[in-house]
């Protein structure tokens, strides 16, 4: 009870770069964050301002607060302790994100202080000095010894007060390209940390796609098989094939496809793996007596309602679209609208230059998107007549007219509105040409 009563106050008292058991938040949008900003980075070859970023690993973090540091951030937080709490209570994760909530704020005041420095992927996004999910962690700063001293300080600082341990021997560091040799070895000197050329992944995706996608996303390959193998030679009956498929076979690249576009070659072979064992039986590969293309049909049109992973890639694209539009004011929609359109919608965005690997997945995803979108109509101020989709019918929603040289239009839905009657929609406005 308790910790559902906490969950709604959560939104407005974490801030937006903890993604970790609040409601409307997602593991996805701190993974399409991270992937931006580590794209930007990638990117950085000139420029005197060169960036870094570390990711972090606590020791047993769960296991190691301090109850007096818990209370303190809790009073903090205006949330009042009056009961103890038990092994296992639900309680315990949100409790954990106040106790993170201090390390984030312990970074964010030395950033308004100006002694550290995130990182904008635009001139309006928002700056990002630290992502979190729980306890993991990844920070952004400035590639130079005095922001490397700042994060050794706010470390320090809370692993004193917080009872948790910083396990600097598995820390990773990154740096952009453009980083002078002499700022990388005095900042390594300081924190000595690993530095590698690029982290591999973050919350089980990958962190920085290279020039290899195929190469990149080749694990979901090497999972499927992996489970097939363990299955070893048993005769599973059809049934049983079909719940292991749709079960676990299909939902393997799913958190994978709800990010990126993955690779057709790479879906391809995932299929090609699945298509086998459906047809196989024990150690014999077995015939292939329907097409895929039949098998993946719904069951109410003779298919066994598998699903097509091309489509179903696009569809949870479509879904971090939808999102996008619906909640502009998530940390990844700030960031994305600053980085790829500005001055416009996600609608009308172009492809931008040096495109990161998630944009293009959504902007591949836009179209089905737009076919099922309608404006919704207040005061008809903000929607164009001819370039938007404001009709219920035709299947467009657009009115596509044929407009003569030298006759004036109405531009704007609210021309067509008459606000001295029963704000009615003047029918003789196109009375005379035709539209479609």
């Amino acid at each position: 009870m308790i910790a559902n009563r906490i969950k709604p106050c959560l939104n407005s008292v974490i801030s937006p770069t903890q993604s970790a058991f609040i409601p409307k938040r997602l593991i996805t949008d701190n993974v399409l964050v991270a992937y931006e900003v580590n794209h930007f980075i990638k990117n950085r070859t000139k420029g005197k301002i060169q960036y870094m970023a570390l990711k972090l690993d606590v020791s047993k973090a769960y296991d190691r607060v301090e109850w007096v540091f818990l209370r303190c951030a809790l009073l903090r937080l205006e949330l009042t302790p009056a009961r103890g709490l038990r092994q296992g209570d639900p309680l315990s994760p949100y409790l954990f994100l106040c106790c993170v909530e201090a390390f984030i704020k312990l970074v964010e005041n030395v950033v308004d202080e100006g002694r550290l420095h995130g990182v904008r992927v635009a001139p309006l996004a928002p700056e990002i000095s630290n992502l979190c999910f729980a306890d993991d962690t990844i920070l952004y700063c400035r590639a130079e010894a005095r922001e490397a001293e700042e994060i050794v300080r706010i470390l320090d600082r809370y692993a004193q007060v917080s009872g948790q341990i910083i396990n600097f021997e598995k820390l990773s560091m990154v740096f952009s390209p453009g980083t002078c040799a002499q700022a990388r070895e005095e900042v390594q000197n300081i924190l000595g940390i690993e530095v590698v050329p690029k982290f591999e992944k973050y919350l089980g995706m990958p962190a920085v796609v290279g020039r290899s996608k195929k190469e990149v996303f080749n694990y979901l390959v090497d999972r499927v098989w992996d489970r097939i193998k363990k299955w070893g030679e048993r005769d599973f009956s059809m049934a049983g094939r079909e719940v292991l498929i749709k079960a676990v076979l299909q939902a393997i690249p799913t958190y994978t496809m709800s990010c990126f576009l993955l690779p057709t070659s790479t879906i391809a072979e995932i299929e090609k793996l699945v298509r086998r064992f459906w047809w196989s039986s024990g150690d014999t590969k077995g015939m292939y007596w329907v097409s895929w293309s039949s098998i993946c049909r719904s069951k109410k049109l003779g298919g066994m309602g598998f699903r097509d992973h091309e489509c179903f890639n696009l569809a949870l694209l479509t879904k971090q679209g939808w999102r996008l539009i619906n909640n502009p004011d998530l940390l990844l929609s700030k960031i994305l609208k600053a980085r790829y359109f500005p001055t416009g919608t996600f609608s009308n965005a172009d492809v931008g230059e040096k495109p990161s690997l998630s944009w293009c997945g959504l902007l591949a995803a836009r179209d089905g998107l737009a076919r099922g979108l309608r404006k919704r109509i207040g005061n008809g101020e903000g929607t164009s007549i001819w370039g938007e989709s404001w009709l219920s019918s035709p299947a467009s929603g657009r009115i596509i007219p044929y407009r003569p040289k030298n006759v004036a239009f109405p531009n704007k839905v609210s021309d067509l509105i008459d606000w001295s009657t029963c704000i009615l929609i003047r029918k003789h406005t196109f009375c005379n040409f035709k539209s479609k």
